[in-house]
C-alpha cells in the first residue's frame, strides 16, 4: 500500500504520524493533520516532528480545529485521501463523524486505521462500521487497531441498518470511572 495523500485526526506528539511517514516516505505527497490542541496542549511538537521527517517530499498542512469543523470544510474543498489515521477525541459520536467524512473523501481502495479499539466508545463505532459500512472490508484482528479498506462508494439505502454491540471490558469500564471521578473532583475544587 503506497498512499499519496494522507489525513490524520488527532496528532498529539506525532508518533503515529512519524511512523506513517517513514513507512511510506517515498510515496506521500500531502499529509493533512486535524488537531485542535496541537499548539495549546502539545506546543507544536507533533507537527514539528512530522515536518522534520516528511521534508522535503511531503506538503504538511495543520488544521487546528475540531474534526467536525475541519473535515466538512476539507470535504467541501474537494480534498481526497488514500490513507487516514483516526486517533482523536474517542467520543462515540465525534469518532463516527470523523469516519463518515473521511469515507466521503477516501479513494476506492483507500485505507482507514483507527486506534484504541478496546475503549467501548471507539469499539462501539468500529462495531457499527463493521456491521453497517459494507462498502469497506474490516480487519479487527489486532488488539488495539482496526483496519478498514474501502471497496467502493457507499450504496446503502435509507433502510439498511444492522444492530451492533458496544464492547465491554471491566478494565476499560474502571478506567472510565476513574477519569469521571477525577473530572468530578476537579469541578468540586472550583
Amino acid at each position: 500500500f503506497k498512499p499519496k495523500n494522507v489525513v490524520e485526526v488527532g496528532l498529539a506528539t506525532g508518533s503515529s504520524a512519524v511512523c506513517n511517514t517513514l513507512a511510506a516516505r517515498d510515496t506521500i505527497l500531502t499529509y493533512s493533520v486535524v488537531d485542535p490542541f496541537q499548539s495549546q496542549w502539545f506546543g507544536n511538537r507533533g507537527i514539528a516532528s512530522l515536518r522534520s521527517c516528511a521534508a522535503p517530499v511531503t506538503k504538511v498542512t495543520l488544521y487546528e480545529d475540531r474534526s467536525y469543523i475541519a473535515l466538512p470544510r476539507m470535504h467541501s474543498n474537494g480534498e481526497r485521501f488514500d490513507f487516514a489515521f483516526i486517533d482523536s477525541s474517542h467520543m462515540f459520536d465525534e469518532t463516527l463523524i470523523e469516519f463518515f467524512y473521511i469515507d466521503k473523501m477516501l479513494s476506492d481502495g483507500g485505507m482507514i486505521v483507527m486506534d484504541d479499539r478496546p475503549w467501548p466508545m471507539v469499539g462501539g463505532v468500529i462495531n457499527f462500521l463493521k456491521n453497517n459500512y459494507v462498502h469497506f472490508d474490516a480487519d479487527t484482528s489486532h488488539s488495539r487497531l482496526a483496519f478498514f479498506q474501502k471497496k467502493h462508494v457507499d450504496q446503502r439505502k435509507w433502510y439498511d441498518f444492522r444492530s451492533f454491540e458496544i464492547p465491554r471490558s471491566e478494565f476499560y469500564e474502571e478506567r472510565i470511572k476513574l477519569y469521571q471521578s477525577e473530572q468530578g473532583s476537579a469541578f468540586q475544587k472550583d
